[in-house]
């Protein structure tokens, strides 16, 4: 495996020009870890807002990485790993924190815990444009409740009355979300019921200060994806 990986970087907030290209080393897989060759990534709305400084997090500066949403193949793994082996198809997802762990690269390397099988009969750019869509699809209904309103909702007086929220990063950040998020995922992905829609593709990480150009400027349908 090489040891090292061309990875989209930013080394202050702002806006796309931000963004950079640069070689990083690239670890072997340790314990518990999977290393991934990355094929597509898919562009998520949160990305725009961790590289403006305006998530709900922040980056960790300078030599942030980006992104969470990818597809790709494993190319190695560390002692202890169990849900997948080298060769296997895979998207990646689950509780990556983006500064340490952005998968805007050629090679990455994560926990077992971020990586899932992807089936055999879908490619890279439709694996990386399904995992944060479905999952959060998995939650169920959302009702928005006073949209069209600034003033903040009231809540009916109808008793009893229930709140209940659903947040896919949470979700699956346990065993059994995990598992149950990813049951649905390939079932749907399986057998065709699953049909992302992708705006657009971009070829290479050289393109994805477009691509995020792209994504601001609200003129696409669909998923953005960088093919790599």
């Amino acid at each position: 495996m090489p040891n090292t990986a061309r990875t989209v970087l930013f080394h202050e907030i702002g806006g796309p020009d931000v963004l950079t290209v640069e070689d990083v080393p690239v670890p072997d897989p340790g314990p518990g870890q999977v290393a991934v060759r990355v094929e597509a990534l898919g562009l998520n709305r949160a990305e725009a807002l961790f590289r403006a400084g305006t998530y709900y997090y922040q980056p960790s500066l300078p030599a942030s990485r980006l992104g969470y949403e990818a597809a790709g193949a494993v190319e190695a793994v560390g002692e202890g790993v169990t849900e997948v082996v080298v060769g296997d198809p895979v998207m990646t997802g689950p509780g990556i924190e983006m500064s340490a762990r952005g998968v805007y690269a050629e090679r990455v390397v994560l926990p077992e815990t971020s990586v899932v099988r992807r089936p055999a009969s879908v490619d890279a750019v439709t694996g990386a444009a399904a995992w944060l869509t479905y999952t959060t699809a998995y939650g169920g209904s959302v009702v928005v409740y006073g949209w069209l309103d600034r003033r903040p909702a009231e809540i009916p007086w109808n008793w009893p009355f229930t709140i209940h929220t659903y947040a896919n990063g949470t979700f699956t950040s346990t065993p059994g979300g995990r598992r149950r998020s990813t049951a649905f995922l390939d079932a749907g992905l399986s057998d065709g019921g699953f049909r992302p829609v992708v705006g657009e593709v971009l070829e290479g990480l050289d393109r994805i200060r477009d691509a995020h150009r792209l994504m601001e400027s609200n003129a696409h349908t669909g998923k953005i994806v960088v093919r790599i």
